[in-house]
């Protein structure tokens, strides 16, 4: 017994909710009210790389 389907519409892409965005708020709060370990590494770095450069300055 076969079942006959007939023609099929070809299927549309949608998104069926609406695309992400990030938080809206203040990036220096974001930073200094931080837990991620990630984000504390990272200005960690970047505070050690800014002031050997500023030790270069001065020297």
């Amino acid at each position: 017994m076969a079942v006959d389907v007939g023609s099929v519409a070809p299927l549309q892409a949608r998104r069926p909710f609406p695309a992400r965005l990030g938080p809206k708020g203040n990036l220096v709060y974001k930073l200094v009210a931080t837990t991620d370990h990630k984000t504390i590494g990272i200005m960690y770095v970047v505070t050690c790389y800014v002031m050997f450069f500023l030790g270069g300055l001065m020297a």
